[in-house]
């Protein structure tokens, strides 16, 4: 049952982009059934609050899939997918014997949105969260933070007019990578290497629920570098184990 549900979860991912092309097929033939059989005149009460909105959602739903899948569709076979969270929309992928998450993030997740609306504070906040990417490793060290990954989407925020009229052309003004002085001691000569990969706004050490992980935070445009992103934080990783074991004040990364 376990693997059926996988493989299902898999397939959703893959042809994540037939859900809007279906959803508004069924639309269009509910609409035109119900003009045949002269009905459409007295439409069911919950037609014009509910399937619009569902409308929408499903179909944002299946082009946020379709971009998460691009991101990672070209990864090395040495990146083995595990599993894929479609509520989520983030994706898990191996490398050796340790996990990373890939998540996609667009202004229509609705999942992402609740989410970090109610971390932020911010439910009166109309534009939204930024269409970003975040890849990220579980930490484990010496190092506390209070942060987390919600509180950290100014590097890739957008103006409230451009993020609704040209939020990719926005993206690609905003230079800056902001990485934290925590994840600057532990690797700070790869630095330079995370100029290189232009859609990269954030690195460092972040709280996620109960453990603390390194994350990266790419723009919107930014799927064409999740390769490139997750080779970085996977030299990170080995660099801060490096570090770590020939230290002895506690610091180490998961095993």
């Amino acid at each position: 049952m376990a693997n059926t549900m996988r493989a299902g979860k898999w397939l959703l991912l893959r042809y994540g982009i037939l859900i809007p092309i279906l959803v508004i097929l069924s639309l269009f033939l509910y609409l035109l059934l119900s003009l045949y059989v002269h009905s459409f005149h007295d439409p069911p009460s919950f037609f014009g609050f509910i399937v619009p909105p569902l409308v929408i959602l499903l179909c944002f739903q299946g082009f946020s899939y379709d971009n998460l899948y691009n991101a990672i569709k070209k990864l090395p076979p040495s990146w083995v997918k595990v599993d894929f969270d479609p509520i989520g929309c983030k994706v898990a992928v191996q490398e050796g014997k340790r996990e990373y998450i890939i998540l996609y993030h667009s202004f229509m997740v609705a999942f992402s949105n609740w989410i970090s609306y109610l971390i932020r504070g911010k439910l009166s906040d109309w534009h939204g969260v930024p269409e970003h990417y975040q890849i990220w490793s579980p930490y484990r060290g010496g190092t506390f933070v209070s942060r987390n990954r919600y509180g950290l989407l100014a590097p890739v925020e957008l103006s409230k007019v451009m993020n609704l009229l040209s939020p990719i052309l926005t993206s690609k003004k905003q230079k800056e990578i902001v990485v934290d002085g925590d994840l600057m001691k532990m690797g700070s000569h790869l630095h330079q290497e995370a100029k290189e990969i232009s859609s990269l706004r954030f690195a460092g050490l972040v709280k996620e629920d109960i453990e603390t992980i390194v994350v990266m935070s790419l723009t919107g445009d930014g799927k064409k570098y999740i390769p490139q992103a997750l080779d970085l934080l996977k030299k990170v990783v080995q660099n801060i184990d490096e570090v770590q074991s020939s230290s002895s004040e506690g610091w180490g990364w998961e095993r």
